[in-house]
């Protein structure tokens, strides 16, 4: 029996509990009691009867159909513009009496954004609900009546399905042939990392990714500077991908940047997937192999090409950026030399350029002395090599040209297979093959010694680009010396200098300092020596030129 009571005890308390809560917290803001049942007597309790207030009319608006209707023409217009898209999410709103059209991709926006953004403010702001017409509901909504930061009035069909597409909500008024577009971008994307091509000891871990604000805005934490400059462009018909253009004014030279600026606008492309797609737009399709513009997924080396005066391009959904232009000097420079002391740095981006050179003419000028020319080699190296080639049944010619094209098979193979066993593959290809083939008298020791120095100097340039150039390169070399001897080999070098020399990116001399000088007006003088100096060698801190702060911490 007590516990009965001590349970009637507990329910009786809650009962009261509840109906004082509920007295306290009753809602006044939709319901009202109605005056005529309201009653004088302070002693009776009665019940009020309850009724709705309505913010526009004294009657409930009809409720409206799940979809468009018959008459909504520029919704339906937009619906036909986007073809068979079953991720296109469409819905009827209601401000006030007036019917709204929302539209929308579904998976390109944060649906949270867009409730609390765009349909709360819809339906519960009372200055919203206080339009008179039409053009006053878009008027109140563009000048506040929505939590959205970023709105645009369309009144192009193609404009707002062009925004539909790029992850914006689109508003459609029906009436007034036009449409409030909000940007609430929400998709997936990846978040800021280690580089995974471009490594360095000393200096910022943090890389590009495929969003592209995500990488202007690390742009802009890098150079705050007012005179930053980031311009929009749409490039690809099919894909209408975007891309900027940045630059530091001031900086820049104008006429650089007018060729950039026509080169992008003129541009009549089907798509841009590629940055390949992108620098043949800019510089051409030249066959020389030579890169002229500079690939990378490192912030602090696209901001320290932008302060020297060049221009950058972010193209969205790539995770790697342009600068241009670079000429044949600037591609010995690392990022790894802004981070080290000044003297180690200079010693390295010049051993760079001269390992450059032994990778080309190694292989060539092997072939020179050993068909050619014996007798300007040492007697006992000559013996050396004669006896290592005792068995081999083919020319040197074949065996270098067949290892060379085993060397760069691997790189390609170690660029092309799995993360997790591209190393695996290296190795294998490296010993058990190169043993294999000495071991079957397929090729001799010498020739594997001279291709393996000539890989590693290759694989010290760190650029994937200059080391395809080096490849082709090394075969024209290594095909006239074996043809005219040490001749052909002067002959090659001689060709591939009048190449180089007759390249040109935007004006810009690819051999600069030295074709600028060869091309002034004042004469053929050579350049000086800090121009040359510059190109390999990096300035101690002390002797940099700073320029005075302006007023305001620009």
């Amino acid at each position: 029996m007590p516990s009965l009571f001590a349970y009637i005890k507990e329910l009786t308390r809650e009962f009261l509990i509840n109906r004082i809560m509920a007295r306290k917290h009753k809602p006044r803001l939709y319901y009202k009691p109605s005056p005529g049942n309201m009653t004088n007597n302070t002693n009776k309790r009665s019940v009020p009867a309850i009724e709705v207030i309505n913010h526009t009319s004294h009657s409930a608006p009809p409720s409206p159909a799940p979809g468009p209707g018959l008459d909504d023409s520029m919704t339906i217009g937009i619906i036909d513009a986007l073809g068979s898209a079953g991720d296109l999410v469409t819905r009827t709103l209601m401000a006030g009496p007036f019917q709204i059209n929302l539209l929308f991709l579904d998976g390109l926006v944060d649906s949270t954004l867009v409730s609390e953004s765009i349909i709360r403010p819809l339906t519960d702001n009372d200055w919203v609900h206080a339009a008179v017409s039409s053009q006053d509901l878009v008027d109140r909504l563009d000048w506040g009546g929505t939590y959205a930061s970023s709105q645009k009035r369309q009144t192009r069909k193609d404009d707002i399905v062009l925004d539909i597409l790029t992850g914006s909500v689109a508003l459609v008024f029906n009436d007034l042939n036009m449409a409030l577009t909000f940007d609430c971008k929400g998709f997936d994307r990846r978040s800021v990392g280690v580089p995974t091509e471009e490594h360095t000891l000393k200096g910022p871990k943090d890389c590009f990714v495929e969003t592209m604000r995500v990488n202007t805005a690390t742009v802009r934490r890098k150079i705050c500077s007012q005179d930053l400059a980031i311009e929009n462009f749409l490039m690809g018909q099919d894909t209408n991908t975007s891309a900027v253009l940045v630059y530091l004014r001031g900086r820049v030279k104008s006429g650089l940047l007018d060729s950039v600026k026509k080169r992008l606008e003129e541009a009549q492309v089907e798509d841009m997937l590629s940055l390949s797609t992108m620098e043949s737009l800019l510089v051409g399709g030249r066959l020389s192999p030579f890169p002229q513009i500079l690939y990378t997924e490192k912030p602090d080396r696209f901001c320290a090409g932008i302060l020297d005066g060049r221009v950058g391009i972010i193209v969205d959904g790539i995770p790697f950026v342009m600068v241009l232009p670079y000429s044949f000097f600037d591609f010995f420079r690392m990022p790894a030399d802004y981070n080290y002391k000044y003297l180690p740095s200079t010693i390295y981006r010049f051993m760079r350029f001269v390992l450059f050179f032994v990778t080309m003419f190694l292989p060539g000028l092997y072939i020179a002395l050993c068909n050619f020319h014996p007798e300007m080699l040492p007697s006992d190296l000559a013996m050396s090599l004669a006896m290592s080639r005792q068995g081999v049944p083919f020319p040197a010619i074949f065996e270098i040209t067949l290892v060379l094209l085993a060397f760069h098979g691997l790189i390609q193979a170690g660029l092309g297979s799995w993360t997790s066993i591209g190393g695996a593959v290296s190795i294998v290809g490296a010993l058990v093959l190169g043993d294999a083939a000495i071991s079957a008298r397929f090729i001799s020791p010498s020739i594997l010694v001279v291709v393996a120095v000539t890989g590693i100097c290759m694989l010290s340039l760190q650029n994937i680009e200059m080391l395809f150039a080096t490849f082709i390169w090394q075969f024209f070399i290594l095909f006239a010396s074996s043809f005219y001897g040490f001749l052909g080999t002067v002959f090659a070098g001689l060709f591939l200098l009048y190449s180089l020399s007759r390249m040109e990116t935007f004006g810009i001399p690819y051999l600069q300092p030295f074709e600028t000088y060869m091309k002034s007006d004042n004469g053929w003088f050579p350049p000086s020596f800090d121009d040359l100096a510059r190109k390999f060698r990096t300035r101690p801190f002390n002797t940099l030129r700073l320029r005075p702060k302006k007023p305001g911490g620009h």
